[in-house]
């Protein structure tokens, strides 16, 4: 039998889905273990051990949220800023260093506040203007990362 949990204790989240019986098992442990490195993150956070400059792995206040809240602090209007607000979340909350035209698409819908049907036919326009205004770099055909300016900004906005 499959079964789905998730398990969110400030900025660490795990997600599983699959064979109940490894949650039988191992349900205990795993809580131990996301319990200790809370702690762990915790301590490590209160010492202000942490550069800015270092990166979302080790930084004082992680920044997190759907995509709909990244429009939100944003104050989207358009199709090319929801576009925008769905490549913060990616690389920031997801961590991703670069990111499709798909998976750009598929965040941006689940922003259903803010996501028109026509964003999608738009799309490419909307890529290409980002990168014309240094906001995104298009690594390969139809893959796509935010420049660090664009991410600095995105961060010190949606930090607010």
């Amino acid at each position: 039998m499959s079964s789905k949990i998730r398990i969110k204790m400030g900025p660490i989240e795990i997600e599983y889905e699959g064979n109940e019986s490894f949650l039988k098992k191992e349900l205990r442990t795993l809580l131990g273990s996301v319990a200790d490195l809370y702690k762990e993150r915790k301590a490590f956070e209160d010492e202000g051990a942490v550069d800015d400059e270092a990166g979302d792995i080790g930084d004082v206040k992680p920044v997190s949220g759907s995509t709909g809240q990244f429009a939100l602090k944003l104050k989207c209007k358009t199709g090319a800023d929801l576009a925008l607000a769905a490549a913060g979340h990616l690389a920031i909350t997801q961590h991703k260093s670069s990111f499709t035209r798909g998976d750009l698409l598929h965040d941006m819908k689940s922003a259903t506040g803010f996501y028109q049907k026509n964003y999608s036919s738009n799309l490419p326009k909307y890529l290409r203007t980002l990168a014309k205004n240094d906001k995104l770099k298009e690594v390969s055909k139809d893959t796509y990362s935010l420049t660090d300016a664009m991410r600095k900004e995105i961060k010190a906005k949606i930090a607010r």
